[in-house]
C-alpha cells in the first residue's frame, strides 16, 4: 500500500562543495588560482514540511543551513621539506529557504527544489588579516531523494546549485564576482 508522505522530514548531511579558484577569487587576494583549496568537507541541516500530501504528488516547503571549509597549504619543491607561502582557507555557510515538488510514497521519493536565501564565500590566507565577507542573495535549486530503511531513518542525497550575486569590495571584504557553485550532500533523515 503507497502511503502518502509523511508531515515533515529533517536532514542532517555531510557535504562536498566545489570551491571557485578562477583569477576572479584568487586574484584579489594575491594568491594565484592553485593556491585555492578546490574543495571542502562541511555539514547541511535542514527540514521540509509537507503541506499537500498525496501519495503520487507532494509539495513542501522548508529551509537549508550549509557550512563547509576547505584549506590548502603551499606544497613542497623538489629538495625542501616545507612549501612557500600562506595557508587558504575557503568558507562558505548558507540558509537557503526552499519550496520542494515530490515524486512518491511514505518509503521513498525524489524531488526537485528551490529558493532563495543568503550566503557568505570567504577565502583567507593566514598571513593577512581575516576576512569578514558580507552575506549575498543566492538562489538555490537542485534535487535528491530519500529511501527509508526503516520506519523514521533514511538514506539521502542532493545535488544542488548556489547561484551567488557578486559581492562588491569593501571594509574587510575582498569582493567576489557573480559564482554558481555546486555542491554534493549525502546522510540521512527523519520522518
Amino acid at each position: 500500500v503507497r502511503e502518502r508522505l509523511p508531515l515533515f522530514v529533517v536532514d542532517v548531511q555531510g557535504t562536498l562543495p566545489k570551491f571557485p579558484t578562477h583569477g576572479g577569487f584568487s586574484g584579489p587576494r594575491g594568491l594565484s588560482e592553485d593556491q585555492l583549496p578546490a574543495w571542502g568537507p562541511g555539514v547541511n541541516v535542514g527540514g521540509q514540511v509537507y503541506l499537500v500530501r498525496s501519495t503520487r504528488v507532494s509539495f513542501g516547503v522548508g529551509a537549508t543551513y550549509v557550512f563547509s571549509r576547505g584549506s590548502k597549504s603551499p606544497e613542497a619543491e623538489e629538495g625542501q621539506s616545507v612549501g612557500v607561502g600562506p595557508v587558504v582557507v575557503t568558507k562558505y555557510r548558507g540558509l537557503m529557504p526552499q519550496v520542494s515538488i515530490n515524486f512518491g510514497h511514505r518509503l521513498g521519493w525524489s524531488y526537485i527544489s528551490g529558493g532563495l536565501g543568503q550566503s557568505t564565500l570567504t577565502i583567507n590566507r593566514d598571513d593577512a588579516p581575516e576576512e569578514v565577507g558580507a552575506a549575498t542573495r543566492t538562489i538555490n535549486y537542485g534535487g535528491g531523494a530519500r529511501w527509508f530503511m526503516k520506519d523514521h531513518l533514511a538514506f539521502s542525497i542532493d545535488l544542488r546549485f548556489f547561484a551567488m550575486n557578486p559581492v562588491e569590495a569593501g571594509i574587510g571584504a575582498y569582493g567576489n564576482p557573480r559564482k554558481t557553485m555546486m555542491i554534493f550532500s549525502t546522510g540521512v533523515s527523519f520522518q
